[in-house]
């Protein structure tokens, strides 16, 4: 995990990939189809529309505030 100390009343800005540490967490959905019509619909940016890596996962990443990479992820 990536941790970086701040001053108190400085925006923490994220390190140029690649880095060690944390690069994203996943949540896994049972429908990534509406998962994120639902977010774009609500003015989340993904970074990544949905994309099948392999035969029954499908994923795609949005960036949550201050910059934080979260990828969604559908297996059947």
């Amino acid at each position: 995990m990536f941790i970086a100390k701040v001053r108190p009343g400085e925006a923490a800005a994220a390190p140029s990939s690649p880095y060690l540490g944390l690069d994203h967490f996943g949540l896994t959905v049972e429908d990534i189809e509406a998962a994120v019509a639902r977010l774009k619909a609500q003015g989340v940016t993904f970074t990544m529309d949905i994309a099948t890596v392999r035969p029954g996962v499908r994923i795609a990443f949005l960036t949550a505030p201050e910059n934080v990479t979260i990828e969604l992820i559908q297996r059947r």
